[in-house]
């Protein structure tokens, strides 16, 4: 694990999986897919910038974060403000 040393780095790190939570839980298809791919894929992976390594610098648990993703329905209202409050407790 790479030490994030910065609040710079983990700002921009929180804003790559609000985004890919944003884009997963949106209207546009290409963006839902792709979205899906990345936070779906290999929750363990280790490569820069994979959804395992920005959980890991993050210090979230990934599958807690996966999990909490598919329990969560677009059609409830949750915004991704709330669904980051809900996904930063689950360490």
């Amino acid at each position: 694990k790479l030490g994030m040393t910065s609040l710079g780095e983990r700002k921009l790190l929180v804003a790559m999986l609000e985004r890919a939570v944003f884009d997963y839980f949106g209207n546009q298809s290409d963006d839902q897919a792709e979205a899906a791919e990345w936070l779906f894929g290999d929750p363990e992976g280790d490569e820069i910038f994979s959804f395992g390594w920005v959980c890991s610098q993050l210090e979230l648990d990934p599958e807690g974060v996966v999990n909490r993703l598919q329990r969560m329905s677009p059609r409830k209202g949750t915004s991704t403000q709330q669904w980051w409050a809900q996904a930063s407790s689950l360490n």
